[in-house]
């Protein structure tokens, strides 16, 4: 069963076998393994996933891996050595369901600009700032609909109020 990502950082305990599935956020590879740091958006942190070479198709599996791939990672979860995480995945088994070409894959691992961001609506949300303030806004929205229900109020949306122009079609001004 493919568990989200905050369930895992969350609860998970090493030594417990999972599936995760998301979005590569950042690889670096060293001499002996490779870290790969993999978000599903159920969490602003990442959960790294340790490669070995002994993994099938590491090489290949490398290549693939870059900024932005869709994967499905099955592994064990290990007490993590390093700092910041408090577990790892050591990966068994990797499914690339959609690559990402690191030359035009919009989003790299340094900051952008808002500005930038509003061009890119359908990726705005893997970023760690609009990540943040879309799990604000839902919060918030949330809570204010919970107090209506609970106060027996009916809540509903009003339409957009901008003013229109007599240039515009459909205008109703003469």
């Amino acid at each position: 069963m493919v568990k989200r990502i905050a369930e895992v950082l969350s609860s998970a305990q090493p030594d417990e076998n999972v599936t995760i599935q998301g979005w590569v956020r950042t690889k670096r590879e060293l001499k002996n393994f490779s870290f790969v740091e993999v978000n599903d958006g159920s969490s602003l942190a990442n959960l790294q996933v340790v490669l070995e070479p002994d993994l099938l198709d590491y090489d290949s599996l490398l290549r693939q891996l870059n900024i932005g791939a869709s994967v499905e990672i099955a592994g064990c979860l290990v007490a993590s050595q390093g700092k910041g995480q408090r577990l790892e995945l050591k990966a068994s088994a990797i499914q690339v369901y959609g690559e990402s070409d690191p030359e035009t894959y919009p989003l790299q691992k340094k900051r952008h600009s808002f500005e930038f961001l509003r061009n890119l609506g359908h990726l705005r949300g893997r970023t760690n700032t609009l990540g943040a303030i879309f799990r604000v806004r839902n919060a918030c929205a949330a809570a204010i609909h919970q107090f209506s229900r609970n106060g027996d109020f009916c809540g509903f949306t009003p339409p957009s109020l901008r003013p229109m122009t007599a240039r515009e079609p459909g205008s109703y001004l003469r």
